[in-house]
């Protein structure tokens, strides 16, 4: 697996952009959706997580530009404006799903308008409060930066240090974490906070690493807190899966059978799983398929719908066991833009310019 690059806010636009051409290029020529009110649905969600990115950007850009000469917010902006980047990066670099980038997208944007309103409201001349959400803002920059780098790294190095020398199931590598974290309950019943931590654990942050603290979950709340879940929860499923033979398999079959009028995501799942995952409990494999299919890619192409953010939403919550429910769910299947190869020719090219 091919790791992130560091984008600046200029090449991360630039990024965000190429990707919605070559997305709708993808939608307007290359998926057959069987009535033209079907492929204009996925156009307009197409164009949306294009004006969502830009307009989050914005956002952080103006705030930095509001409080510039304010030393108070300044700083906090700064770090506000740095975490928004950094997540945008990894949205559009590691998810080459555009439906279920809108879910991610969602909950950048939940996190974005919470803290930039709590650095407006926050008056200066308290500095207790200052001192409080400045603390919150770095943590949380510091997360989100140390979860890029670990996507910067290659995937071998983290199989090897997730898996400890030897290959066990997902559930087995979270009921690991909660046993060295002391947390008796079933991993979906635990508080998302929990969930974090868990996830958290499982990547093996080093104690300078650590992505959950008090201080950030005391200032942005749950909606922090949900941003990220889905980014370490997503880690560790990339790294889970990254040397995995569905990653690399051809599925000529299940691409015909999905490429025109919709198929039925369950089909897709079991068709899949079926002639990958031989022997793995039925549950489980659904989950891989799942994730892999919808967040990653099965043979270059992945599954497009609607449903892609409440599927992954469920799997990284209640885990990789429990009873996935597809009832009445269509998808398709067409090859994305790769996120990560474009980052990396924008790198290159400005690079080359100097």
């Amino acid at each position: 697996m091919v790791a992130m690059v560091h984008l600046n806010e200029a090449q991360l636009r630039r990024l965000v952009k190429l990707i919605h051409k070559k997305e709708e290029y993808t939608i307007i020529n290359e998926i057959d959706f069987g009535c033209e009110n079907e492929r204009a649905k996925f156009l307009r969600k197409c164009k949306a997580n294009h004006h969502s990115a830009i307009e989050m950007l914005n956002a952080g850009d103006k705030l930095v530009k509001e409080f510039n000469d304010d030393p108070a917010r300044g700083p906090i902006a700064h770090d506000i404006f740095k975490s928004i980047q950094e997540s945008v990066n990894s949205a559009y670099q590691w998810v080459k799903n555009y439906t279920l980038r809108k879910s991610y997208l969602e909950k950048i944007k939940g996190f974005s308008d919470s803290a930039i309103d709590t650095v407006k409201k926050l008056d200066p001349k308290d500095t207790e409060s200052a001192k409080v959400l400045a603390k919150a803002a770095d943590d949380y920059k510091k997360a989100m930066s140390e979860l890029n780098k670990k996507c910067m790294c290659p995937r071998s190095a983290a199989v090897a240090t997730v898996f400890e020398g030897k290959r066990v199931t997902m559930d087995k590598l979270l009921d690991r974490a909660q046993k060295k974290l002391k947390l008796s309950e079933p991993f979906d019943k635990l508080s998302d906070e929990n969930k974090l931590k868990v996830y958290e654990k499982v990547i093996k942050f080093s104690a300078e690493e650590t992505l959950f603290s008090k201080v950030w979950a005391n200032v942005f709340g749950a909606a922090g807190v949900a941003l990220l879940l889905f980014a370490a929860g997503m880690m560790v499923w990339d790294i889970y899966t990254s040397d995995h033979p569905i990653r690399t398999a051809t599925h000529d079959g299940v691409l015909a059978a999905a490429s025109f009028a919709g198929a039925a995501v369950g089909d897709i799942i079991g068709t899949v799983a079926a002639s990958t995952l031989v022997g793995t409990a039925t549950f489980a494999a659904a989950a891989i398929v799942a994730v892999v299919g919808v967040a990653f890619s099965i043979a270059g192409a992945v599954i497009l719908g609607e449903f892609a953010g409440c599927i992954i939403d469920f799997i990284l919550s209640s885990g990789p066991t429990a009873p996935l429910s597809t009832d009445g769910l269509r998808c398709y299947i067409a090859p994305m833009p790769d996120g990560l190869a474009l980052a990396r020719q924008i790198l290159h090219h400005d690079n080359d310019d100097r």
